[in-house]
């Protein structure tokens, strides 16, 4: 096995130019040459032994010169380095039509002359570029006028043939040369039709890979912009909390100071500008989790929602023992997921229903779970004092609020950071809701096996 790869990898290499990088018509040309010796050397060598006999029975020792050289001459073409592909395929076709001549020339039409004259006509159009294409039938054309001439002229051999007369070579060469001109007619049309459509795959190639070095250009600037944004944000934060901490210590110091001294109104105005710098220093630190969000800690890992529940109903059990909230939910899945990522999405909804609870209600939180093929679908229905279908969009959107501060505490940034986790995770979130009926979040994340290691981006 290894002597025949061997073999056949020694004319590749020799025949079929295995270096050229543009894999079209002409490498299909040279690589069906290349195939064409592989498997006719060995052919050839079988072929000569009873070739040798024949010659030896009617005594025709130039057959036997013309069989060696033949062999010899495919040898030199598939084993011969540093012989140019086109040199080799004329060195093949001339060995080829003279094969057929010398069968035409002693054996006449009870030979295989005309067979390899139309064989050599098929090879030639198969292997030689489109700019030869009636090359071969004019060659085998001459061929047949010549050997009619011979014959007019009492010049052959054969002549004592009777079905060999020179009205039965014109008939039978006729139909050869009918058969030459219409497959250089049809066979170079199908590599016409074979190289366009090489050509406009190479120009799709070409173009998709324009657009995708264009979208990785555009993916990394983007990321290098996300990055800039994010370290833009840290340090805005970082900078701006700083200032905001110092004016409300020094705001407590002067009511502190100067208690007796300022009356309510001023007190009230105290009050007010403290209050204000807390807010604003919770918003610039809910902005900066924005930034963060979906993209520390997002390690898929092995995830118990059950245990995640457990662990924010511990976190808020204090609001959940004021306002006697209640639970409803079955036995919650074990999926792979980025467990920061998951546990800050259902502690920002359930913060929520327990934030808009109905006046004088209790807190009723329910959590549904299904799964398809490709998601898993989570929804947390409450019934609390509900959204109007007009706000249903903007609630997720940055520092969007429906109600006053006044009457409940926040940023607005709790569910535009919700969005962001779960697309970011591959899903989509909603709500349906109706003002003073309730709410229901629902979304979606992709469902993740045990051996799809890597992170959410």
């Amino acid at each position: 096995m290894s002597i025949w790869r061997t073999y056949t990898n020694t004319i590749k290499m020799n025949c079929s130019a295995t270096d050229v990088q543009v894999q079209d018509i002409s490498y299909w040309r040279n690589n069906l040459f290349a195939n064409i010796i592989i498997y006719l050397l060995p052919l050839c060598l079988i072929a000569l032994i009873p070739g040798l006999y024949y010659s030896i029975i009617v005594h025709k020792p130039v057959l036997v010169v013309i069989d060696v050289i033949i062999v010899l001459a495919i040898l030199m073409i598939g084993f011969v380095r540093n012989l140019h592909v086109e040199i080799r395929k004329i060195i093949f076709a001339i060995c080829t039509y003279t094969l057929s001549g010398f069968f035409i020339y002693y054996l006449g039409l009870v030979g295989p002359g005309l067979l390899f004259l139309f064989a050599a006509c098929i090879f030639f159009i198969l292997v030689f570029s489109n700019t030869f294409t009636y090359y071969p039938a004019i060659i085998n054309a001459l061929f047949c006028i010549g050997f009619g001439i011979a014959k007019w002229l009492n010049l052959l051999p054969w002549l004592i043939y009777e079905h060999n007369s020179l009205s039965a070579w014109i008939a039978v060469s006729s139909n050869l040369i009918f058969l030459s001109f219409l497959a250089t007619a049809l066979i170079p049309k199908i590599f016409i039709g074979l190289q366009n459509t090489i050509d406009k795959e190479r120009a799709l190639q070409e173009k998709f890979k324009t657009q995708q070095q264009l979208l990785q250009q555009t993916v990394s600037l983007v990321e290098q912009k996300n990055t800039e944004l994010e370290q833009f944000a840290y340090v805005a934060s970082h900078d701006l909390q700083e200032p905001l901490r110092m004016i409300a210590s020094f705001l407590q110091l002067i009511e502190k100071k100067y208690y007796n001294i300022i009356d309510d109104k001023g007190k009230q105005y105290i009050f007010f500008a403290t209050d204000g710098a807390k807010r604003m220093q919770q918003m610039i630190m809910d902005l900066l989790e924005y930034s963060r969000a979906g993209r520390k800690e997002n390690e898929i890992s092995k995830v118990d929602i059950n245990e995640i529940i457990t662990e924010i109903k511990f976190l808020y059990s204090k609001i959940i023992n004021e306002k006697k909230a209640v639970f409803i939910y079955e036995q919650l899945p074990t999926i792979y997921v980025s467990k920061a990522g998951i546990k800050q999405v259902f502690q920002n909804i359930i913060s929520n229903a327990l934030k808009y609870t109905k006046t004088n209600h209790h807190a009723i939180i329910e959590i549904n779970f299904t799964q398809s093929n490709n998601y898993y679908q989570f929804s947390i229905c409450d019934n609390g004092i509900g959204i109007a279908p007009a706000y249903h969009e903007q609630i997720f959107n940055l520092f969007q609020r429906l109600h006053q501060t006044n009457n409940y505490k926040g940023t607005g940034l709790g569910l535009a950071i919700t969005k962001k986790i779960i697309e970011q995770m591959g899903g989509t979130v909603g709500v349906h809701s109706i003002e003073n009926h309730g709410s229901e979040f629902y979304f979606t994340i992709p469902v993740y096996h045990e051996n799809e290691k890597g992170t959410h981006t």
